[in-house]
């Protein structure tokens, strides 16, 4: 695993201990990127088991999406298990941990279909928080429906849902139940809330957004009032009935904001994401595609390049402005900057050793491995701006370390962790024969603030662990 430091960083000392210094710069989360190799793993008991286990409380059969709320508990739509899993502490798991939250099965052991009747689930696709009541949505996809869970940690007992969109009741479970209108669905598979709590939809089936406002969350068979994609809420035709533009969608598989409220959307069959700038409304058309040249092409080459997608399924954008994509296909996570203009190349590339390989697992299969993937469906950032990517093919939900969760508010002056190597900065001053660092912290925790800091590394022939 590499962890990349700053610049401000001391040439290689001679004796045992190396000095690094960061002064009068922010948190190193501001400036250091994420590794590209996984640090910890939930469904498997390692970063190198993809296996399918034993239905109970550790295990995952692919896992099409994750989210982390504002406390820092992370949920995954245990999607071939046909339920929701949540764990208290998404900074801190360990690898093969138990979930604490189990939703929509009355035992850890069960994973039949609707488990619990008619408030369970189907093939849950996607979770998203309310950030205002810390509710968690889930995109139902085989009942064609959004189900709403009462904040899961404030009562971990409880499996059932107490709300339902897009049918008029629990029982209800066909597509379009009263044809194509605001208050139908017709297999979604994503939900994400905007700054300003309100729900959206990617309703997959209908080739839609749509937009249900935070006032009516808490109605009975609430309707959207806002639909992008079609030109009323009774469309429901790929690509708004025509040529692709820059208004259509064909098959929106997710959908995601920014700090500044912009929309984000993964328009699979059209083998694109497409930026929509805020305030949005029924007529505003998206501004900025990646994935392809223009608004009126589709496809991806024979070759996978640095910018093409074949089908993204996953999205996630961090504090600092990156978008994140995730692309099943190519086995692949793509990252973009926001302020890029159409057509941008990605860098880096996750789950791969260059943009040009799309193979699952690659130099590991038939294994996983920490820097591999196989139909990565799933993305999500933190606070910490740490990365988690639903592996689906590994049936297992991997963790990238952000720097802020590498030294998280709770460090207390003088604590020493290890780390496992390889260690180097951004012009590779460490030695990659160098296994195992201990890291001493020196002064104050780091807090998101300006300020000086330093930090010793000690060689060590001892086995290293990252920090917990």
């Amino acid at each position: 695993m590499q962890w990349i430091i700053g610049r401000n960083t001391a040439q290689r000392a001679s004796g045992a201990w190396l000095m690094i210094t960061l002064a009068a710069l922010p948190c190193l989360a501001a400036q250091a990127p994420l590794s590209l190799s996984a640090y910890r793993a939930l469904g498997q008991p390692d970063l190198r088991q993809n296996g399918i286990n034993m239905v109970d409380a550790h295990a995952l059969l692919s896992p099409e999406a994750v989210a982390v709320d504002s406390e820092g508990h992370l949920f995954v739509a245990d999607t071939f298990n046909h339920r929701v899993l949540g764990w208290l502490h998404a900074s801190s798991f360990q690898n093969g941990e138990a979930a604490g939250v189990i939703l929509g099965k009355p035992t850890p052991r069960n994973s039949n279909p609707q488990g619990i009747g008619s408030k369970g689930l189907i093939f849950p696709w996607s979770v998203a928080v309310d950030p205002i009541t810390g509710d968690l949505y889930v995109a139902d996809f085989g009942d064609n429906r959004v189900l709403r869970f009462p904040k899961p940690f404030a009562s971990p007992t409880r499996v059932e849902p107490d709300g339902v969109y897009g049918q008029p009741d629990f029982n209800t479970t066909t597509p379009n139940s009263n044809g194509v209108t605001e208050h139908t669905m017709r297999g979604p598979r994503g939900v994400a809330f905007d700054g300003l709590g309100n729900l959206w939809v990617a309703d997959t089936g209908n080739h839609r957004l749509l937009r249900f406002p935070a006032s009516v969350l808490s109605g009975t068979h609430p309707a959207a009032d806002l639909v992008l994609g079609q030109a009323d809420f009774h469309s429901a035709s790929p690509d708004r009935g025509g040529a692709i533009s820059a208004s259509g969608f064909d098959g929106p598989f997710a959908v995601c904001f920014d700090a500044q409220n912009n929309l984000y959307v993964a328009d699979y069959l059209n083998t694109r994401v497409l930026k929509f700038p805020a305030p949005i409304n029924a007529t505003s058309p998206a501004t900025v595609v990646y994935g392809q040249s223009n608004f009126t092409t589709r496809g991806v080459p024979q070759v996978p390049t640095s910018s093409s997608m074949a089908g993204p399924s996953g999205l996630a954008v961090d504090a600092s402005g990156k978008l994140y994509v995730a692309i099943p296909n190519d086995n692949r996570v793509l990252v973009f900057l926001t302020a890029a203009a159409s057509g941008a190349a990605a860098t880096p590339v996750f789950g791969q050793p260059d943009s040009t390989t799309n193979t699952p697992n690659t130099g590991a299969f038939p294994q996983a491995s920490p820097t591999s993937l196989w139909g990565v469906a799933g993305l999500a950032v933190d606070s910490h701006g740490s990365l988690y990517v639903a592996d689906a093919g590994n049936n297992r939900i991997l963790s990238f370390a952000g720097a802020k969760q590498f030294l998280r508010q709770r460090t207390e002056p003088g604590q020493t962790w290890q780390h496992q190597g390889p260690f180097q900065d951004s012009r590779g001053l460490f030695a990659r024969s160098v296994r195992a660092l201990h890291l001493r912290y020196q002064q104050s925790s780091c807090a998101g603030v300006e300020g000086r800091r330093a930090f010793s590394y000690r060689r060590s022939g001892r086995p290293g662990h990252w920090p917990t």
